[in-house]
């Protein structure tokens, strides 16, 4: 660590420039003293004799003379300062000067060894680091030899000192001023000690970089010690300070009030300052024009019993405080603060082996307006070490938030993370767990940030998720897909990474597993889902490439199995590149077709290829048909939100016999009339040359099937060709199920459009 001149520059600037202060107005009542028994010219020699000897000097000054009973002496220097303009800010060394010293002063003052009155015109001090000059014995450490000697109560030999103009300030070795003070002092030493600072402060990084500087108006209380206890000074007053640095400034919008009480030991010298009340700290502005970030409303207080500085005879200042009831804002993000406590070594100012700064955070809340994300309930605990260097330290030990969607309607349930881990300048290393407040799902989280190139990811790994019809569902944590889809079954796990830099947008990815899925959507329920989705957004989510789904059933008023589904997302449109299925010892497959991600119907067409007349009448459930040859062609179909609608399919081909035997078909035929007793004794035994077959409708409402046969049967004209053409109208299940309704011409919404001899 530093030696304790070079650390703490701004903390041990203020003690030496009172302890100068005071001494140099006890040195001037020595003169007094002189002065009384060996008149004006003689006093002032000896009395800068006096100083020389104890190592302050060199003293010079210019006349000295008696004016209505007060000694007079002008432009006193001790040390390289001379008397200049009070903005000049530099100075060549350490040193003091004044233009014009009054003492004031009664025989019985002087036996008593004070003066009754001084004042002092114009008084310049300056403290330079590592040089004090004149001042380097009053600095003194103590006697080489170790011993120490306890330090003496702060006593003023003067009654009233008045200082018209007092401009001291500390500097450090490159000649840049720290601190300054530059206004009005009065000091009355009377009854204790009391001290009425009126003018301008000032604080000043050592570098330039940036410096603050304001009105100041103080009062400082000091009553005789106690034996035994502790020197107190109890300090009132305002300030009002505005500055800045590069990127940042900060201003308060009127003057502050603050109440402290200062102890000193008198056994080792140490000192304690206590906050009488919280005080605001200056609103903070952080960049310039609409970008800015404004840092407002909070306030240092102490925590109850504790002093909020200790500054211990090594030079290390211990603190103890609570930040209150801060504010953030800037576009898109607004933040608060509810407490953030600070336990430990002031930075800069600890010494080797010192403990590390603690830190806990009781409550926070962050707004990302634009993101429609809040976070709140933000707590945690960490430690610092190595604040004052360039390299500092920390390490959470805790932190937990939950994370809340505002957006409508609502994209997630809100979330819950706990974290750990360490920060520096090189790296901020974040672990720990992120699940929904009911704690259904969840999944480790990695977060790691490079501060100094702006730049860093997280990664979290969810599940697997199960998923079960009556229990969790997708919209139990996703209320926004509340209508896409329901029924899930099965399981998902999914594999989620964020990349962030200056000047870009937040990049996602994610990566799902679906295994063994089952899903309702609109109309169609899928089942036996499996394969892996890589997506990247978020804004929109896009597919990565081609992706393919093995789907094992859908049930979509028929039932297809064992089908897959190869697809792209882009920002604007779905790619379906392929999705075929088994179907009817044939094929049934979606011609790649490109479909709008906006609302609205969608529309594909289905190749049928081959299929069997064989299985697919199996399918109808009628025992009574049988049939054989193969049938091809398309189906488009419109799905749009109030279901999915075949919209005018046509299948044909070339078959062999069709049968249809039935004594629900031949009791129906029997009572319809001559025509469906034809029909009925043709489809007994039906050889077909050619078939045609249309579809249109809902499949969930009424269908209109129309199927045309050409070819001939030997129960009927004797096997002479003939064509059938029947139009059938109903749901697609009383469609499968005609059976004997066929032939009732009359009945249940179903007709016949003859039979005609070729």
């Amino acid at each position: 660590m530093a030696d304790v001149s070079s650390r703490g520059d701004h903390a041990m600037a203020g003690r030496r420039l009172a302890v100068i202060l005071l001494a140099g107005s006890g040195l001037v009542v020595a003169a007094g003293l002189v002065l009384w028994r060996y008149g004006p010219a003689i006093a002032v020699e000896m009395a800068i004799d006096a100083l020389e000897a104890r190592g302050i000097g060199p003293v010079t000054t210019g006349t000295q003379s008696f004016t209505d009973g007060r000694l007079v002496i002008t432009d006193l220097r001790i040390g390289d300062v001379g008397i200049a303009p009070a903005d000049d800010g530099g100075t060549t060394g350490s040193g003091l000067s004044a233009d014009r010293l009054s003492l004031g002063f009664t025989l019985d003052a002087l036996r008593a060894g004070r003066l009754t009155e001084a004042r002092i015109g114009h008084l310049t001090l300056r403290l330079m680091e590592r040089a004090p000059g004149p001042f380097a014995a009053l600095l003194a450490d103590g006697p080489e030899d170790g011993a120490t000697t306890p330090p003496s109560p702060l006593t003023l030999p003067i009654d009233n000192l008045v200082i018209d103009r007092l401009d001291a300030a500390y500097l450090n070795a490159d000649g840049n001023t720290l601190m300054r003070y530059d206004g009005r002092a009065d000091i009355a030493g009377d009854h204790g000690l009391a001290i009425a600072l009126d003018g301008r402060g000032a604080w000043a990084a050592a570098d330039g970089s940036a410096d603050i500087a304001g009105p100041i108006a103080l009062t400082a209380q000091l009553a005789p010690p106690k034996p035994g206890q502790p020197e107190r000074i109890a300090i009132a007053g305002t300030m009002a300070f505005q500055g800045g640095g590069d990127g940042w400034s900060m201003a308060y919008a009127a003057p502050v009030p603050i109440a402290a009480t200062v102890a000193r030991s008198l056994t080792d010298g140490g000192l304690t300052a206590t906050l009488t009340d919280c005080v605001a700290l200056p609103p903070i502005r952080l960049g310039e024009g609409r970008d800015a970030t404004a840092i407002g409303d909070a306030r240092l207080c102490a925590t109850d019993g504790e002093p909020l500085l200790r500054m211990m005879p090594d030079g290390t200042a211990m603190l103890t405080a609570v930040l209150r009831d801060g504010a953030v804002a800037s576009p898109g993000l607004q933040a608060s603060l509810t407490a953030l406590t600070l336990t430990g070594p002031v930075p800069g100012l600890a010494v080797d082996g010192a403990p590390p700064l603690a830190l806990r955070l009781d409550g926070g809340r962050v707004i990302l307006a634009d993101a429609g994300i809040t976070l709140r309930d933000i707590a945690g605990t960490a430690t610092a070490t190595e604040l004052a260097s360039t390299n500092p330290q920390a390490r959470i030990a805790s932190l937990s938030l939950r994370v809340d969607d505002t957006a409508q309607p609502q994209r997630v349930v809100p979330l819950a993370i706990t974290l750990a881990g360490t920060a520096s300048p090189a790296a901020v290393v974040l672990k720990g767990r992120l699940t929904d407040a009911a704690g259904r799902i969840g999944g480790p989280v990695t977060i790691t940030h490079d501060p100094a190139g702006g730049r860093g990811h997280a990664t979290l790994a969810l599940g697997p998720v199960n998923w079960a019809r009556g229990s969790l569902q997708p919209v139990d944590i996703a209320p926004v897909v509340a209508g896409l889809f329901s029924g899930v079954t099965g399981q998902t796990a999914a594999h989620l990474r964020a990349d962030w830099r200056p000047n870009r947008p937040v990049a996602l990815r994610a990566v799902i597993d679906i295994v063994s899925t089952g899903v309702t959507v609109d109309a169609a329920s899928l089942s036996g889902i499996n394969g892996q989705i890589v997506l990247t957004g978020p804004d929109p989510w896009v597919t990565t490439g081609p992706q393919t789904l093995e789907i094992g059933r859908v049930d979509a008023g028929i039932q297809l199995t064992g089908g897959t589904v190869t697809a792209n997302l882009t920002p604007k449109t779905i790619d379906l590149l392929e999705a075929t299925w088994p179907f009817a010892g044939g094929r049934l497959s979606v011609q790649p077709t490109t479909l709008p991600r906006a609302d609205g119907p969608r529309r594909l067409t289905v190749k049928a290829e081959a299929l069997e007349l064989s299985l697919l009448a199996a399918l109808a459930e009628q025992p009574a048909l049988t049939a054989d040859g193969r049938i091809s062609g398309t189906i488009p179909v419109v799905i749009a939100e109030d279901g999915i609608r075949i919209d005018k399919a046509v299948l044909a081909g070339r078959t062999g016999r069709l049968s249809w035997t039935s004594d629900a078909a031949a009791s129906a035929a029997g009572s319809a009339g001559e025509g469906a007793d034809l029909l009925a004794r043709a489809l007994q035994d039906f050889r077909v040359e050619r078939l045609n077959m249309t579809l249109d409708g809902p499949l969930e409402g009424e269908l209109i099937a129309g199927l045309s046969l050409a070819g001939s049967s030997p129960a009927v004209y004797d096997g002479y060709p003939m064509e059938i053409n029947l139009d059938v109208r109903g749901p697609l299940a009383q469609l499968l199920s005609a059976e004997g309704r066929l032939f009732d011409a009359s009945g249940a919404g179903l007709g016949i459009e003859g039979l005609t001899p070729q």
